[in-house]
């Protein structure tokens, strides 16, 4: 993050969308979503994230200072089946993702 010069941006910011492909007790301890999180937190920057499988309890996810944490899987299915699809669960999943920002974001929620 630091050669990007992350923290630049963020005064700037509305909203990120972050992803690894497994959110779990590990990224408690400090993988990329959790350094992204924590670095939006000061310019209160939501944080959303998007994971093939999410093994994380409501609390952990707020914990980790995300607005929300998601996976784009709608089943259980084999990693190369994954791999296989990702384009299209990935797309499928933007567009639910969309949806709900339109509602959260709309004053309604």
């Amino acid at each position: 993050m630091e050669y990007s010069r992350f923290e630049s941006y963020l005064p700037h910011t509305d909203l990120i969308i972050t992803g690894e492909g497994k959110l779990d007790t590990q990224t408690l301890q400090g993988k990329t979503v959790a350094g992204i999180a924590q670095k939006a937190w000061p310019w209160s920057v939501p944080v959303v994230a998007v994971c093939g499988h999410l093994d994380l309890l409501p609390a952990q996810i707020q914990a980790l200072g995300l607005l929300y944490a998601d996976s784009f899987l709608v089943s259980p299915q084999p990693l190369a089946q994954a791999q296989a699809e990702t384009y299209s669960l990935l797309r499928n999943w933007a567009t639910r993702m969309g949806a709900w920002l339109i509602f959260a974001f709309s004053g309604k929620a």
